[in-house]
C-alpha cells in the first residue's frame, strides 16, 4: 500500500441500500449514516484473476469486521451475563478471587477488550485424545464465520489440551491460533470462563475471543485485575522488602513481562521465572525462558542478554537458534 486516506461522510440511503443523498459533515438524524471512504493506492495487479482475488479478500474482510461490530452488543451482553453468575458457579474458587473475577470482567467490558468472537463447548474424551463439541446457536461475531462445518479432525484435540480444558479453573487464557483480519493483525486472545459442577466437573467452556486495547498494554500490572493479584502473590512469597533493592527490581521485573505471560502463566510458574529473572539481574549471564501455551500452539521466549554483548547479529542468532530448536 503507497497511499491509504480516509473520510467520514454522512449519508441517507434508500431501503436498498442506494445512495439518496450526500449531507453536510457532521449531520446528525435518525436516518442519516456516518460512512468510511477509503482511497488506497497499491502495487499494480497486473490481471483479472488477480483483481478478482483481491476483490473476495476485500469482501471477505468487510464481512469479517460486519460480524464483529454487529455483534459487538450481544457480545458484551452475553459476558454481563456470566458476571452475574459467577457468584453461582459450583467451582471451588475462593470468595476473593470471585470478587476479582468478576471485577476483571467488568474492567474488560470498560473499553480494555475489544470483542471479536463468542463461543461455547464442552469437552468430551475419546480414545484419541479428545472431542469438542460446539454449541452453534452460542456463536458470536468471527465466530459464526469461521466455525460452521468444521470437520471431526478439526474437531480433535491432543491428551494435553483435554487436560488443560478440564481444569475446574473459573477463568482461563489462551490465544487464537490464527491471526486477526479485525482491528489489527495480532493473534486474537480467548478469555473463558467455565461452568463447574458441584463435583468439580467441567460442564462447558464459553469463550470470548478479542484483542486488549492498546492502553492494556501500558497500564500498571498492579492496576489490572487478576493481574495484580498474582503479582502480589508473588511479592509476598519473595519475602522482598518492596523498599529494599531487590524489593524494586522485582517490582520492575513484573512491570515489563509480556502480559501475555502474566495472563496465562500459572502463580507458581510465574514466582520461579521471576526470581529467576531478578537474580541475574545481578550477573552477566545470559538466560533463556521458555514457555509453552496450554494448548501445544506456540512457545514463548524470553531471552536476557547482558547490555554490553547485545547487538543485532546477537539477536538475529538467537531468533535462528530459536527457529531451528523449535
Amino acid at each position: 500500500i503507497h497511499t491509504l486516506q480516509t473520510t467520514v461522510l454522512s449519508v441517507r440511503r434508500g431501503a436498498a441500500g442506494e445512495l439518496l443523498e450526500l449531507l453536510p459533515k457532521g449531520t446528525t438524524g435518525e436516518d442519516v449514516l456516518q460512512e468510511s471512504l477509503m482511497y488506497l493506492e497499491i502495487d499494480r495487479c497486473a490481471n483479472v484473476s488477480e483483481l478478482n482475488v483481491l476483490a473476495r479478500e476485500l469482501e471477505q474482510v468487510l464481512g469479517e469486521v460486519r460480524a464483529a461490530v454487529e455483534d459487538f452488543g450481544p457480545m458484551k451482553a452475553r459476558l454481563h451475563e456470566l458476571l452475574a453468575s459467577i457468584d453461582a458457579n459450583e467451582s471451588n474458587t475462593d470468595v476473593e478471587e470471585k470478587a476479582e473475577i468478576k471485577v476483571f470482567l467488568q474492567w474488560l467490558v470498560d473499553n480494555h477488550f475489544t470483542f471479536l468472537g463468542y463461543e461455547e463447548f464442552e469437552v468430551r474424551n475419546d480414545a484419541e485424545g479428545g472431542q469438542l463439541v460446539y454449541d452453534e446457536s452460542s456463536f458470536l461475531g468471527l465466530t459464526r464465520l469461521l466455525r460452521p462445518g468444521l470437520t471431526r479432525e478439526e474437531l480433535h484435540i491432543e491428551d494435553y489440551a483435554v487436560k488443560y480444558l478440564q481444569e475446574p479453573v473459573l477463568l482461563s487464557f489462551a490465544k487464537a491460533a490464527h491471526p486477526s483480519r479485525v482491528h489489527r493483525p495480532a493473534y486474537p486472545d480467548y478469555v473463558s470462563i467455565r461452568q463447574i459442577d458441584a463435583s468439580g466437573k467441567v460442564i462447558k467452556e464459553c469463550r470470548f475471543m478479542g484483542l486488549y486495547t492498546s492502553s492494556v498494554y501500558g497500564e500498571s500490572v498492579r492496576q489490572i485485575p487478576y493481574i495484580r493479584r498474582k503479582v502480589a502473590e508473588v511479592e509476598r512469597r519473595s519475602g522482598f522488602d518492596a523498599k529494599a533493592h531487590l524489593g524494586k527490581e522485582l517490582a520492575q521485573v513484573v512491570e515489563v513481562l509480556p502480559r501475555d505471560d502474566l495472563f496465562q502463566t500459572p502463580v507458581d510458574e510465574l514466582f520461579t521465572t521471576v526470581m529467576s529473572i531478578v537474580q541475574i539481574q545481578e550477573r552477566n549471564k545470559i538466560r533463556v525462558f521458555l514457555r509453552k501455551d496450554p494448548y501445544g500452539r506456540f512457545c514463548y521466549c524470553l531471552a536476557y542478554v547482558p547490555r554490553d554483548v547485545y547487538s543485532t547479529e546477537v539477536r538475529q542468532k538467537i531468533q535462528q537458534v530459536l527457529m531451528d530448536r523449535l
